[in-house]
């Protein structure tokens, strides 16, 4: 089960597919006469990328979308895959649609930033 949550609001998502990236952000200086190159280390970034969120209507995807409209940061909690979880801001324009194999499910595609509490 995954849940979303704002403050006082949950929500429980029918489905989600997410995909992230994490920028490693390492500086290395390549050195003249040498074969290898003087790296400054650096922490990660955090995770950034998309969320697809599924409901089993589509006016239940409109109020989810209004949810991450209105949130400072919302949270999101993976029952089944911990690692997953994460307090997160709205990068970008969000997208909602209908699910084209049901045709009655809402899809809100949400670009997010992960934020550290």
């Amino acid at each position: 089960m995954v849940t979303i949550t704002s403050g006082a609001t949950s929500v429980v998502v029918h489905r989600l597919d997410r995909s992230h990236d994490r920028p490693v952000r390492n500086v290395l200086h390549e050195i003249l006469g040498r074969t290898d190159p003087d790296v400054v280390r650096r922490p990660a970034a955090t995770r950034a990328g998309q969320l697809q969120l599924m409901l089993p209507s589509y006016g239940d995807e409109v109020a989810l979308e209004q949810l991450h409209a209105d949130a400072w940061s919302l949270q999101l909690v993976d029952d089944e895959h911990p690692a997953a979880n994460m307090q997160y801001v709205v990068s970008g324009d969000m997208a909602v649609s209908l699910d084209p194999a049901s045709g009655v499910r809402g899809l809100l595609t949400v670009p997010f930033r992960e934020v550290l509490a």
